[in-house]
């Protein structure tokens, strides 16, 4: 059986605009200033955690050896950042994470339930 998925062009919006902040946030960082991304994509979580406003995704860049940037959009509630409890399962201990704002920093703390992680602020 064939599955199809519809994406109403709000959320497309709402999805490159992301991706162009994290671009621009990368771009800004010393650590990423010069690197390039291996790949950059979307990740979200729907049902329940989306809103009017959007789902509750994060725009995410990988440069690589286990080096990630994420950009957290604006609008996502307090209810939305359990976005980083489902992205943080799969975190491995080598992994390095940069986000870019002090509440993102604070979500992955909070999420991640007492498991080593390496993430680091850059504002």
């Amino acid at each position: 059986m064939a599955l199809i998925s519809t994406t109403p062009k709000k959320q497309i919006e709402i999805q490159y605009n992301a991706i162009a902040k994290l671009q621009e946030k990368c771009g800004s960082c010393k650590l990423f200033r010069r690197k390039v991304a291996e790949s950059v994509f979307i990740y979200s979580v729907c049902g329940d955690y989306e809103t009017e406003d959007g789902p509750a995704m994060l725009a995410i860049a990988d440069f690589g050896n286990n080096d990630y940037a994420i950009y957290t959009p604006d609008y996502l509630t307090d209810k939305q950042l359990v976005v980083f409890e489902f992205l943080l399962r799969d975190v491995e201990n080598n992994d390095k994470l940069v986000v870019f704002s002090e509440r993102s920093y604070d979500a992955v703390k909070k999420y991640s339930y007492g498991k080593p992680v390496n993430v680091k602020l850059h504002v």
